[in-house]
């Protein structure tokens, strides 16, 4: 397949403990849509990490995640998290 990018948008629900857990990551043709998508996400109060992550899924490489938006609180470890599965 070759070198590809991946535009993702992931939103988190909060418990009232403060615990994250993920909902289901929306894919997107360009950055600009996943952008729109976090701006929809999070008009419901909703934390949304959107990135762009390039690389080869055939041998495993990967360039450094690019990200388009954080908006609302998102623990740092989280987002690491996100950006390397």
């Amino acid at each position: 397949m070759g070198r590809h990018t991946l535009h993702a948008v992931q939103s988190f629900t909060v418990n009232e403990w403060g615990e994250y857990t993920p909902d289901g990551l929306i894919t997107a043709k360009t950055p600009s849509d996943a952008l729109r998508i976090a701006a929809r996400a999070h008009d419901g109060g909703k934390p949304v990490l959107a990135y762009s992550r390039t690389g080869d899924d055939k041998v495993g490489v990967y360039d450094e995640p690019q990200i388009i938006a954080r908006v609302g609180e998102i623990p740092d470890d989280l987002v690491e998290a996100c950006c390397a599965a």
